[in-house]
């Protein structure tokens, strides 16, 4: 496939496309945030005292009374110590069952952590692939209407900056959070762990203690390795585009007195009339397909041949870009000429 084809795939996904993902991913962080930071605040207890109470009854016997004080403290945590008070004395699967009840706690303490960082690793990636085709926009955009298309540039680079911009909006908190809720995940493990003197043995003489261990002993941090690549990317596309979007200048031959006269044979005249409309010869032509046009007839117009008849309430953006064309198909010389004014 060519570039030409490549170019026109991605000049016609709406933008809307890649700023899909980015709002997904900011929603589903949201939601995400927000039913950890509830869970989190509902299980906020100081296990410290609630194990260190637990301990005191069972040296004394008072199992019964240890589970009462747990009840008092819902959570995950609780669940597991509640299990470990309620396994039977020298039952030899004790080890077996606090482990499973550990592993179940946490779990649920790590709900959606996973998620999280994901989200905080591939919403600057989205921002960039939205960066990437908004520059590719603008290059397809430069190549089919020449050097003096401004409004496809500033569409395609806008488009560029706001999925950067909405890629690090969504990365950003989502990262801070995730090593947040980590954080509070180490403290729950750290404060819930019980005194190295084993609670009780089983049958067989073994220790049974509550040893929880986080999965995620890694802190999230962003790549900042496509951001460093994307910087270079930026700084190249606006060089091009200034070189490429800045009005080079354009010679004109004006023709001399004598030469103002009858028009001869093979002379192609482009009329623009005050809408702005593009005649040749007084036949109307698009803009979009002006270049060919000229190319076609470029072998019978005569060298300096072409005039540009502009009317004086003619934008002079269409006039520049008829004279780009021109170059462009090959024809750098033409002579300029307004309409009489009937005044």
């Amino acid at each position: 496939m060519s570039t030409t084809i490549y170019l026109s795939i991605f000049d016609a996904v709406p933008t809307w496309v890649m700023l899909a993902p980015i709002f997904l991913c900011s929603i589903v962080g949201m939601a995400i945030i927000i039913e950890r930071i509830v869970f989190f605040r509902r299980i906020s207890h100081d296990y410290r005292l609630v194990v260190a109470g637990c301990l005191e009854n069972v040296r004394a016997g008072k199992t019964q009374e240890a589970r009462v004080l747990v009840s008092r403290y819902p959570g995950p945590i609780s669940e597991v110590i509640d299990g470990f008070l309620s396994a039977l004395p020298g039952d030899g699967a004790a080890s077996r069952i606090i482990a499973d009840l550990s592993s179940g706690a946490i779990r649920k303490i790590e709900r959606h952590l996973g998620a999280l960082s994901t989200i905080a690793t591939i919403s600057p990636m989205f921002g960039l692939l939205g960066t990437v085709t908004g520059m590719m926009k603008s290059f397809s955009g430069l190549t089919r209407e020449g050097q003096f298309a401004h409004d496809l540039l500033a569409r395609g680079i806008a488009e560029a900056l706001i999925t950067t911009a909405l890629g690090l909006i969504v990365a950003i908190p989502a990262w801070i959070f995730y090593n947040y809720m980590v954080s509070r995940v180490d403290g729950f493990v750290k404060t819930s762990s019980m005194s190295p003197t084993p609670w009780r043995t089983t049958g067989d003489g073994e220790a049974v203690g509550l040893s929880l261990k986080s999965r995620f002993q890694r802190r999230a941090s962003i790549d900042i390795t496509p951001l460093i690549d994307l910087s270079f990317n930026l700084v190249l596309f606006f060089m091009v585009s200034y070189s490429i979007g800045s009005v080079s200048a354009i010679t004109v031959h004006l023709p001399r007195a004598v030469q103002a006269g009858a028009q001869r044979s093979g002379d192609l005249v482009i009329t623009i009339s005050e809408k702005n409309e593009v005649y040749l010869n007084d036949v109307g032509v698009r803009m979009d397909i002006l270049l060919d046009e000229l190319k076609k007839r470029k072998e019978s117009v005569k060298d300096g041949a072409v005039v540009i008849r502009g009317d004086k309430m003619t934008n002079y953006e269409t006039i520049v870009r008829v004279m780009d064309h021109l170059n462009r198909a090959g024809i750098p010389k033409f002579t300029l000429a307004t309409t009489r004014s009937t005044e």
